[in-house]
């Protein structure tokens, strides 16, 4: 019982963490944004695939129109120059 304790606690000091993560270089992985909504001092970022020039694969939860919220999109390649607000 204690092992299964030990490992639910590693489990959950590890969230948000990707192990062996490393910043891409200008060359690598054009395609990928990032999503960014916000309301108040409330933040929730996810990521997205550019799949077209005006069109980003992404999760479903990742979405959702609420009242309240602002959401928007940004490049992660900051040499694309291109970023968008949306309401």
């Amino acid at each position: 019982m204690a092992l299964l304790k030990v490992l639910l606690l590693l489990l959950l000091l590890g969230l948000g963490e990707i192990t062996g993560a490393h910043d891409c270089d200008d060359t690598e992985r054009l395609y990928h944004v990032r999503l960014r909504r916000s309301k108040g001092t409330e933040r929730f970022r996810c990521g997205g695939s550019l799949i077209h020039s005006e069109w980003i694969l992404t999760a479903a939860h990742c979405w959702k129109l609420e009242p309240g919220w602002q959401s928007g999109f940004l490049c992660v390649h900051y040499n694309l120059t291109f970023s968008a607000g949306l309401t």
